[in-house]
Protein backbone atom coordinates (compact mmCIF):
# COMPACT_ATOMS: atom_id res chain seq x y z
CA UNK A 1 0.00 0.00 0.00
CA UNK A 2 1.24 3.51 -0.85
CA UNK A 3 0.78 4.80 2.70
CA UNK A 4 2.97 2.00 4.10
CA UNK A 5 5.70 2.55 1.49
CA UNK A 6 5.76 6.28 2.29
CA UNK A 7 6.06 5.59 6.02
CA UNK A 8 8.95 3.18 5.45
CA UNK A 9 10.65 5.75 3.22
CA UNK A 10 10.46 8.38 5.97
CA UNK A 11 11.94 5.95 8.49
CA UNK A 12 14.78 5.10 6.09
CA UNK A 13 15.61 8.74 5.46
CA UNK A 14 15.62 9.51 9.18
CA UNK A 15 17.93 6.59 9.93
CA UNK A 16 20.29 7.48 7.09
CA UNK A 17 20.61 11.05 8.36
CA UNK A 18 21.04 9.94 11.94
CA UNK A 19 17.92 11.80 12.97
CA UNK A 20 16.04 10.91 16.14
CA UNK A 21 12.64 11.98 14.97
CA UNK A 22 9.30 10.75 16.35
CA UNK A 23 7.68 9.11 13.35
CA UNK A 24 4.21 7.64 13.68
CA UNK A 25 3.73 4.68 11.37
CA UNK A 26 0.03 4.31 10.56
CA UNK A 27 -1.78 1.30 11.96
CA UNK A 28 -2.73 -1.23 9.32
CA UNK A 29 -5.93 -3.10 10.18
CA UNK A 30 -6.47 -6.62 8.94
CA UNK A 31 -9.86 -7.52 7.54
CA UNK A 32 -11.84 -9.54 10.09
CA UNK A 33 -11.99 -13.27 9.31
CA UNK A 34 -15.10 -14.56 7.62
CA UNK A 35 -17.34 -16.24 10.18
CA UNK A 36 -19.78 -19.07 9.82
CA UNK A 37 -22.65 -20.22 12.01
CA UNK A 38 -22.40 -23.66 13.61
CA UNK A 39 -25.28 -24.48 15.94
CA UNK A 40 -25.55 -21.53 18.29
CA UNK A 41 -21.98 -20.37 17.79
CA UNK A 42 -19.94 -18.23 15.45
CA UNK A 43 -16.82 -19.99 14.19
CA UNK A 44 -13.75 -18.60 12.46
CA UNK A 45 -12.04 -20.27 9.45
CA UNK A 46 -9.98 -22.43 11.84
CA UNK A 47 -13.15 -23.85 13.41
CA UNK A 48 -12.71 -22.03 16.73
CA UNK A 49 -15.82 -20.60 18.40
CA UNK A 50 -15.60 -16.86 18.79
CA UNK A 51 -17.47 -14.12 20.63
CA UNK A 52 -17.86 -10.71 19.03
CA UNK A 53 -17.92 -7.67 21.30
CA UNK A 54 -18.97 -4.24 20.22
CA UNK A 55 -21.39 -1.34 20.35
CA UNK A 56 -24.65 -0.24 18.85
CA UNK A 57 -24.59 3.37 17.69
CA UNK A 58 -27.52 5.65 17.07
CA UNK A 59 -28.97 6.27 13.62
CA UNK A 60 -26.20 6.41 11.01
CA UNK A 61 -27.31 9.76 9.56
CA UNK A 62 -27.37 11.34 13.01
CA UNK A 63 -23.90 9.97 13.77
CA UNK A 64 -22.45 11.55 10.63
CA UNK A 65 -24.14 14.91 11.06
CA UNK A 66 -23.55 15.20 14.81
CA UNK A 67 -20.09 13.67 15.23
CA UNK A 68 -18.79 12.32 11.95
CA UNK A 69 -18.67 8.56 11.44
CA UNK A 70 -14.87 8.54 11.31
CA UNK A 71 -14.64 10.25 14.68
CA UNK A 72 -17.09 7.78 16.20
CA UNK A 73 -15.44 4.68 14.75
CA UNK A 74 -11.94 5.92 15.62
CA UNK A 75 -13.09 6.42 19.21
CA UNK A 76 -14.69 2.99 19.45
CA UNK A 77 -11.56 1.24 18.17
CA UNK A 78 -9.04 3.22 20.23
CA UNK A 79 -7.47 0.61 22.52
CA UNK A 80 -5.34 3.27 24.21
CA UNK A 81 -8.59 4.75 25.49
CA UNK A 82 -9.86 1.36 26.63
CA UNK A 83 -12.09 0.53 23.65
CA UNK A 84 -11.87 -2.90 22.03
CA UNK A 85 -14.82 -2.81 19.65
CA UNK A 86 -14.93 -5.61 17.09
CA UNK A 87 -18.48 -5.26 15.80
CA UNK A 88 -20.52 -2.15 15.07
CA UNK A 89 -24.30 -2.34 15.02
CA UNK A 90 -25.75 0.31 12.70
CA UNK A 91 -29.49 0.95 13.17
CA UNK A 92 -31.46 2.14 10.17
CA UNK A 93 -34.56 3.89 11.53
CA UNK A 94 -37.48 3.39 9.13
CA UNK A 95 -38.88 6.89 9.63
CA UNK A 96 -35.53 8.38 8.61
CA UNK A 97 -35.11 5.98 5.71
CA UNK A 98 -38.62 6.57 4.35
CA UNK A 99 -38.36 10.33 4.80
CA UNK A 100 -35.35 10.62 2.51
CA UNK A 101 -34.10 9.56 -0.89
CA UNK A 102 -32.80 6.06 -0.32
CA UNK A 103 -29.98 6.34 -2.85
CA UNK A 104 -28.74 9.51 -1.17
CA UNK A 105 -29.05 7.95 2.27
CA UNK A 106 -27.09 4.93 1.13
CA UNK A 107 -24.35 6.66 -0.85
CA UNK A 108 -23.89 9.67 1.41
CA UNK A 109 -24.22 8.07 4.84
CA UNK A 110 -24.54 4.31 5.09
CA UNK A 111 -22.02 2.99 2.57
CA UNK A 112 -19.15 5.32 3.61
CA UNK A 113 -19.69 4.36 7.27
CA UNK A 114 -19.69 0.63 6.50
CA UNK A 115 -16.64 0.98 4.27
CA UNK A 116 -14.69 2.83 6.95
CA UNK A 117 -15.68 0.32 9.62
CA UNK A 118 -14.54 -2.45 7.28
CA UNK A 119 -11.20 -0.70 6.73
CA UNK A 120 -10.81 -0.61 10.52
CA UNK A 121 -11.26 -4.38 10.73
CA UNK A 122 -14.79 -4.39 12.18
CA UNK A 123 -17.79 -6.57 11.67
CA UNK A 124 -20.90 -4.52 10.89
CA UNK A 125 -24.56 -5.27 11.58
CA UNK A 126 -27.15 -3.48 9.44
CA UNK A 127 -30.20 -3.34 11.71
CA UNK A 128 -33.67 -2.55 10.32
CA UNK A 129 -34.66 -0.80 13.51
CA UNK A 130 -38.38 -1.31 13.87
CA UNK A 131 -40.01 -1.86 17.27
CA UNK A 132 -43.44 -2.89 16.09
CA UNK A 133 -45.83 -5.63 15.02
CA UNK A 134 -44.03 -6.91 11.91
CA UNK A 135 -47.31 -7.84 10.23
CA UNK A 136 -47.95 -4.13 9.78
CA UNK A 137 -44.63 -3.61 8.00
CA UNK A 138 -44.19 -6.66 5.78
CA UNK A 139 -44.01 -4.93 2.40
CA UNK A 140 -41.77 -2.03 3.40
CA UNK A 141 -39.39 -4.41 5.19
CA UNK A 142 -39.26 -6.57 2.07
CA UNK A 143 -38.53 -3.48 -0.03
CA UNK A 144 -35.75 -2.41 2.33
CA UNK A 145 -33.97 -5.76 2.18
CA UNK A 146 -34.48 -6.05 -1.56
CA UNK A 147 -32.59 -2.77 -1.82
CA UNK A 148 -29.89 -3.40 0.83
CA UNK A 149 -29.21 -7.13 0.37
CA UNK A 150 -27.19 -6.90 -2.86
CA UNK A 151 -25.37 -3.74 -1.74
CA UNK A 152 -23.22 -5.54 0.82
CA UNK A 153 -23.44 -9.07 -0.58
CA UNK A 154 -19.69 -9.13 -1.19
CA UNK A 155 -18.85 -7.96 2.35
CA UNK A 156 -17.95 -11.00 4.47
CA UNK A 157 -17.97 -8.81 7.60
CA UNK A 158 -21.51 -7.43 7.21
CA UNK A 159 -24.48 -9.11 8.93
CA UNK A 160 -28.15 -8.33 8.31
CA UNK A 161 -30.50 -7.98 11.29
CA UNK A 162 -33.87 -8.29 9.61
CA UNK A 163 -36.18 -6.70 12.20
CA UNK A 164 -35.02 -5.17 15.46
CA UNK A 165 -37.79 -6.08 17.91
CA UNK A 166 -41.27 -7.53 17.65
CA UNK A 167 -43.83 -5.74 19.78
CA UNK A 168 -46.38 -8.17 21.17
CA UNK A 169 -46.85 -11.90 21.71
CA UNK A 170 -49.31 -14.74 21.24
CA UNK A 171 -51.42 -13.79 24.26
CA UNK A 172 -52.05 -10.15 23.46
CA UNK A 173 -52.03 -9.92 19.64
CA UNK A 174 -51.69 -13.51 18.45
CA UNK A 175 -48.05 -13.11 17.42
CA UNK A 176 -46.46 -16.48 18.13
CA UNK A 177 -43.35 -18.06 16.63
CA UNK A 178 -45.18 -19.72 13.72
CA UNK A 179 -46.92 -16.48 12.77
CA UNK A 180 -43.61 -14.62 12.96
CA UNK A 181 -41.94 -17.20 10.72
CA UNK A 182 -44.67 -16.78 8.16
CA UNK A 183 -44.09 -13.04 8.14
CA UNK A 184 -40.29 -13.02 8.02
CA UNK A 185 -39.36 -16.07 5.93
CA UNK A 186 -40.11 -14.18 2.67
CA UNK A 187 -37.56 -11.54 3.72
CA UNK A 188 -34.96 -14.25 4.18
CA UNK A 189 -35.84 -15.76 0.82
CA UNK A 190 -35.56 -12.36 -0.87
CA UNK A 191 -32.11 -11.72 0.60
CA UNK A 192 -30.84 -15.07 -0.58
CA UNK A 193 -32.47 -14.60 -3.99
CA UNK A 194 -30.49 -11.35 -4.30
CA UNK A 195 -27.31 -13.42 -4.03
CA UNK A 196 -26.43 -12.16 -0.54
CA UNK A 197 -24.72 -14.87 1.57
CA UNK A 198 -24.42 -12.58 4.61
CA UNK A 199 -25.10 -13.96 8.08
CA UNK A 200 -28.69 -13.16 9.01
CA UNK A 201 -29.78 -12.25 12.53
CA UNK A 202 -33.33 -12.99 13.65
CA UNK A 203 -35.30 -12.26 16.79
CA UNK A 204 -38.68 -13.42 18.10
CA UNK A 205 -41.98 -12.22 19.61
CA UNK A 206 -42.34 -10.10 22.75
CA UNK A 207 -39.32 -7.88 22.12
CA UNK A 208 -37.26 -10.95 21.20
CA UNK A 209 -37.82 -12.70 24.51
CA UNK A 210 -39.98 -15.56 23.24
CA UNK A 211 -37.43 -17.81 21.57
CA UNK A 212 -38.28 -21.25 22.93
CA UNK A 213 -39.41 -22.58 19.53
CA UNK A 214 -36.28 -21.39 17.71
CA UNK A 215 -34.34 -24.59 18.26
CA UNK A 216 -37.05 -27.05 17.24
CA UNK A 217 -38.64 -24.91 14.52
CA UNK A 218 -35.93 -22.61 13.15
CA UNK A 219 -36.08 -20.32 10.20
CA UNK A 220 -34.66 -21.74 7.04
CA UNK A 221 -31.01 -20.62 6.97
CA UNK A 222 -30.49 -17.76 9.50
CA UNK A 223 -28.84 -17.76 12.91
CA UNK A 224 -31.26 -16.73 15.66
CA UNK A 225 -30.53 -13.69 17.82
CA UNK A 226 -32.29 -13.11 21.09
CA UNK A 227 -32.35 -9.76 22.87
CA UNK A 228 -32.28 -10.60 26.58
CA UNK A 229 -34.04 -8.32 29.00
CA UNK A 230 -34.88 -10.63 31.93
CA UNK A 231 -32.51 -13.09 33.63
CA UNK A 232 -35.28 -15.71 33.79
CA UNK A 233 -34.78 -16.27 30.08
CA UNK A 234 -31.60 -18.14 30.92
CA UNK A 235 -33.54 -20.64 33.00
CA UNK A 236 -36.00 -21.20 30.17
CA UNK A 237 -33.38 -22.20 27.61
CA UNK A 238 -30.77 -24.89 28.27
CA UNK A 239 -28.89 -23.71 25.18
CA UNK A 240 -29.13 -20.10 24.11
CA UNK A 241 -29.00 -18.63 20.62
CA UNK A 242 -26.49 -15.84 20.14
CA UNK A 243 -27.62 -12.86 22.17
CA UNK A 244 -27.27 -9.15 22.29
CA UNK A 245 -27.06 -8.38 25.98
CA UNK A 246 -26.66 -5.22 27.97
CA UNK A 247 -25.25 -6.34 31.34
CA UNK A 248 -22.26 -8.51 30.59
CA UNK A 249 -20.85 -9.67 33.92
CA UNK A 250 -24.22 -10.32 35.59
CA UNK A 251 -25.47 -12.45 32.70
CA UNK A 252 -22.17 -14.33 32.54
CA UNK A 253 -22.60 -15.21 36.21
CA UNK A 254 -26.13 -16.43 35.56
CA UNK A 255 -24.95 -18.55 32.65
CA UNK A 256 -22.25 -20.19 34.75
CA UNK A 257 -24.57 -20.65 37.73
CA UNK A 258 -27.21 -22.42 35.65
CA UNK A 259 -24.64 -24.20 33.46
CA UNK A 260 -25.97 -22.68 30.27
CA UNK A 261 -23.92 -22.45 27.10
CA UNK A 262 -24.34 -19.11 25.36
CA UNK A 263 -22.44 -17.05 22.81
CA UNK A 264 -22.33 -13.53 24.20
CA UNK A 265 -22.16 -10.23 22.39
CA UNK A 266 -21.96 -7.00 24.38
CA UNK A 267 -23.81 -4.04 22.95
CA UNK A 268 -23.40 -0.71 24.70
CA UNK A 269 -26.01 1.87 23.85
CA UNK A 270 -24.99 5.53 23.48
CA UNK A 271 -21.38 4.63 24.32
CA UNK A 272 -21.66 4.99 28.13
CA UNK A 273 -18.48 3.10 29.10
CA UNK A 274 -15.44 1.52 27.49
CA UNK A 275 -15.27 -2.15 26.66
CA UNK A 276 -12.27 -3.79 28.27
CA UNK A 277 -10.50 -6.97 27.36
CA UNK A 278 -8.85 -7.17 30.77
CA UNK A 279 -11.16 -9.89 32.02
CA UNK A 280 -8.72 -12.76 32.09
CA UNK A 281 -10.03 -14.29 28.89
CA UNK A 282 -8.20 -14.90 25.64
CA UNK A 283 -8.44 -11.90 23.36
CA UNK A 284 -7.89 -14.15 20.35
CA UNK A 285 -11.23 -15.84 20.79
CA UNK A 286 -13.03 -12.76 22.06
CA UNK A 287 -13.18 -10.93 18.77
Amino acid sequence: MQIIRNAKLLVGIALALGLNLPINIPTVYAAPPKLKVVGNQFQDPAGSSVVIRGVSITDFQHVEEAYGYKFMIDLLTNEQEGWYTKVLRVPVHPNVWHGSNRDEMFNRYLKPLVNYATEKGLYVIIDWHYIADPRNHQQETLEFWNYIAPKFASYDNVFYELFNELRGNANDIGLNWQVWKGVAQPWVNAIRAAGAPNILLMCGPQYCQHMREAGADPFYDPITVEHLWKPTIFVSYPTCPTEFIFIDIFFKWLAKTFNISCNFSIFVIAVPAPLSNHDGESVIHRL
